[in-house]
C-alpha cells in the first residue's frame, strides 16, 4: 500500500480466508492494530460488526467461511499524519476464532508494509466545450456550481463543487491508481 502524508483517502482491505478442510463455525474475529500515525476512521464489511478504539479496529462475524474459501472482506478507511512522508509503516491484522482447532493459528497474522508518500492533488476546470475538442477555447463558458465527485476503486471519498470560474480541487490524496472523477451538472444532476 501507498498512502499520502496528511491524506484521508487511505484504504486497507482485509480478505479473510479459510485454508482448512471444514467451514468456520462460531465467531471469527479480526483485530487490526494500526501503526502510530495511521488512524482508522471507518471500518465496514458485509456481515461484519466493526468497532474502532484508538488505533485498533476489531471486527467480528458469524458468517461461515467454507473450506478453502474466502470470506467477506473488511474495508478500513484511514487518515495519515502529515509528518510521515518517506516512512515505511507496518500494519498488522490478526484473525482468530471460527472454530479453528488449537495449534492451527500459525498463519493467522498478516502484515501490510505501507509506504507514506507526499500527498497528491488533482484539480481542473469544468467548461461548456461547444466544439467537443476537449480544449478550453476562447468564448467557451466556465461551468460554476457543478458537483464534482472523487471515487477511489468505485467508492465515493470526496465531493466538491466548481467555483465561479469553474475550478475544482481535491488535495491530501494518497497517490496511486483507482481514482475516478465524476461531473454532475448543477441544475439536473446529470
Amino acid at each position: 500500500s501507498t498512502f499520502g502524508a496528511g491524506s484521508t483517502t487511505g484504504i486497507y482491505t482485509i480478505t479473510p480466508s479459510n485454508v482448512g478442510t471444514v467451514a468456520t463455525s462460531g465467531t471469527v474475529t479480526i483485530v487490526d492494530t494500526m501503526p502510530a500515525g495511521i488512524t482508522p476512521t471507518i471500518a465496514s464489511g458485509t456481515g461484519w460488526s466493526c468497532a474502532i478504539s484508538g488505533q485498533v479496529v476489531t471486527c467480528t462475524s458469524s458468517t461461515p467461511i467454507g473450506p478453502g474459501g474466502v470470506g467477506n472482506f473488511v474495508i478500513l478507511h484511514v487518515s495519515v499524519a502529515s509528518n510521515l512522508a518517506g516512512q515505511l509503516l507496518i500494519n498488522t491484522a490478526v484473525i482468530s476464532g471460527g472454530g479453528e482447532p488449537p495449534g492451527f493459528d500459525g498463519n493467522n497474522t498478516a502484515t501490510d508494509p505501507t509506504v507514506i508518500a507526499v500527498s497528491a492533488t488533482v484539480s481542473g476546470h469544468v467548461w461548456h466545450d461547444v466544439n467537443h475538442n476537449n480544449i478550453l477555447d476562447p468564448g467557451e463558458a466556465m461551468a460554476a456550481g457543478w458537483k464534482v465527485e472523487l471515487l477511489l476503486n468505485g467508492s465515493l471519498i470526496e465531493t466538491t463543487s466548481t467555483d465561479a470560474s469553474g475550478a475544482y480541487s481535491f488535495a491530501g490524496l494518497s497517490p496511486g491508481p483507482g481514482y475516478q472523477i465524476l461531473f454532475l451538472e448543477a441544475a439536473t444532476g446529470v
